[in-house]
């Protein structure tokens, strides 16, 4: 698979894993639990399955970083198509997450800053 191709595939991983822990994050927010964790029953109220989804999406994501960091340092992105795709994929994902809102965060520049 060229570079190009696999930065592609990259990307779209990405956008669907952030768009997945967009929905998470909310489905968190919205849980109505303050009682059933106060008993103690976090399994029944389904937070801790909604805590794990998110977990692992956040790690899915952050596993991609390596590949992108070995491919830039292999010297893949460096040619103009894959270096375009690259940064447009980065851009569109900042602009995706500018008007969502930031369920876990208290504001939305640190929200956009962590990802």
């Amino acid at each position: 698979m060229s570079s190009q191709m696999r930065m592609v595939a990259i990307g779209s991983v990405t956008v669907a894993l952030y768009v997945l822990r967009y929905c998470a994050q909310s489905t968190i927010f919205h849980n109505e639990t303050h009682t059933s964790v106060a008993s103690g029953n976090l399994l029944k109220s389904g937070l801790a399955w909604q805590l794990l989804d998110y977990e692992v999406i956040t790690t899915a994501l952050f596993d991609l970083y390596p590949t992108v960091l070995s491919m830039a340092r292999r010297g893949e992105l460096n040619s103009g198509r894959t270096l375009t795709s690259t940064i447009l994929v980065s851009c569109f994902i900042n602009l995706l997450l500018l008007p969502a809102r930031p369920w876990l965060s208290p504001d939305r520049f640190s929200y956009m800053a962590h990802g």
